[in-house]
């Protein structure tokens, strides 16, 4: 085998569909996040203006759950480092945009969870229209989107050695609650219905089974 030929195998071409596809998530991405520095956004009658990294706080503070809503958890999702987590939801903290308060589970650790002005500051984010325009999708379109988002978000995070964040509705740790929609055996905590529904940094794809 020639030189050329192995390493053709090894790195084979992603053909053009593939790299279309990937091209037009990346550019689906880059407009919905085209206001996070504040630059060609719609006016905001609050003047104040959100970095990408608080916008991007912002976002994950409200889709996770609350066992998700720390800095670590953050650092993880965001691929960036504690300590710069911490910063940047310590700035949305003093902006009164989240609100921090002790886990009544583990008093060493905190839970963030947004405020009033949090919850009117993310109603004007860019990614609204895109959630917007999955939303209108017919059902069954819909419902294939998501589960072929879901598998190359867990593909892609296992070939960069990245967690693979995802619902307690789809994870391996969720058990039948009694008297509550589900629970967590993770944690070891009951799961209100909107908990199934909101990211997790404990999630393990259900089909991991041992």
């Amino acid at each position: 085998m020639r030189a050329s030929d192995a390493v053709q195998s090894a790195s084979p071409a992603c053909g053009p569909d593939a790299e279309l596809a990937a091209d037009l998530i990346v550019h689906l991405a880059r407009i919905a996040r085209s206001g996070d520095d504040g630059g060609e956004a719609k006016a905001r009658s609050n003047a104040q203006r959100l970095s990408a990294a608080q916008w991007a706080a912002l976002r994950y503070m409200a889709r996770a759950n609350p066992f998700s809503r720390t800095p670590s958890a953050f650092a993880r999702y965001h691929g960036t480092t504690r300590g710069t987590a911490s910063q940047t939801i310590k700035s949305l903290v003093a902006a009164g945009l989240l609100t921090r308060a002790r886990d009544d589970r583990d008093r060493r650790s905190v839970r963030f969870a947004l405020t009033a002005s949090g919850e009117a500051f993310l109603a004007e984010d860019g990614a609204c229209a895109l959630a917007q325009a999955v939303a209108d999708l017919p059902d069954a379109q819909r419902e294939s989107l998501i589960t072929t988002m879901r598998r190359l978000a867990g593909e892609i995070a296992v070939s960069h050695g990245a967690p693979c964040f995802g619902c307690c509705q789809d994870c391996r740790h969720l058990r039948e609650g009694e008297a509550c929609a589900g629970f967590c055996a993770q944690v070891g905590a009951p799961l209100s219905l909107d908990d199934m529904h909101l990211l997790c940094a404990d999630f393990e794809a259900a089909g991991e089974r041992g």
